[in-house]
C-alpha cells in the first residue's frame, strides 16, 4: 500500500454519524489524555521541578499533533476511528498528506479548543465570552449535518472528510 492508497477491504460506506464521530473522539481523548499525563511526567521531571507551564503545553500539543498527523497519513484511522469504524481520508478518497493532517489539526484546535476554553469562562463568571466560544465551537461540529457529506468546517478547511468504513471479518 502506498502513502495515498486506502485499504481496499475497507471501503467507504459513506458519511461518518454523529454519534460516530463523538464516540471516536471521546475514546481519543481518553488516549491523549493519557498521554499527555505521561508526557507532563517526562518535562516535569526533565527540569528538576514545576517547568513553565507554556513548555508543558508546546509538548503536549505537539505530541498531540504528530500522533494523529502520524495516524491520519498513514491509515486514516485513530484508535478510536478504527473502534467505531470510522477512516479519515481526502476529498478524493485517498490518505490525507501531513499538509492536510496539519491544517485539519490547526482547524480542529481552533474550534474544539475554543468549545472547551468556552466551558472553563463560564466555570469562572465569564459568561459572554465563555458562551460565544462554546456556541462557536458546537457550530463547527454541528455543521457537519444538513448536508449531505456531513463535513465539518475543519473538514472543508482541510479537503478531507469522516467516512464510515466496511467492518472487516477476521479469519
Amino acid at each position: 500500500m502506498t502513502t495515498s492508497e486506502i485499504d481496499p477491504k475497507r471501503p467507504a460506506l459513506g458519511p461518518a454519524t454523529w454519534f460516530g464521530r463523538l464516540a471516536a473522539g471521546l475514546y481519543d481523548a481518553f488516549i491523549l489524555l493519557a498521554i499527555w499525563l505521561l508526557l507532563g511526567s517526562v518535562v516535569t521531571f526533565a527540569f528538576g521541578g514545576t517547568p513553565d507551564p507554556r513548555v508543558v503545553q508546546l509538548v503536549c500539543m505537539a505530541a498531540a499533533w504528530a500522533l494523529f498527523g502520524y495516524l491520519w497519513t498513514k491509515t486514516g484511522r485513530t484508535l478510536g476511528m478504527q473502534a467505531w469504524h470510522l477512516r479519515l481520508e481526502s476529498q478524493t478518497g485517498g490518505l490525507m498528506t501531513w499538509k492536510q493532517a496539519t491544517s485539519r489539526f490547526a482547524w480542529m484546535m481552533l474550534f474544539n479548543g475554543g468549545f472547551w476554553l468556552g466551558a472553563i469562562l463560564l466555570g469562572t463568571g465569564q459568561v459572554a465570552l465563555g458562551g460565544a466560544l462554546m456556541v462557536t465551537g458546537l457550530v463547527a461540529f454541528a455543521s457537519a449535518y444538513g448536508q449531505p457529506d456531513r463535513r465539518t468546517w475543519y473538514d472543508r478547511a482541510s479537503g478531507t472528510r469522516l467516512v464510515r468504513v466496511a467492518k472487516v471479518k477476521s479469519t
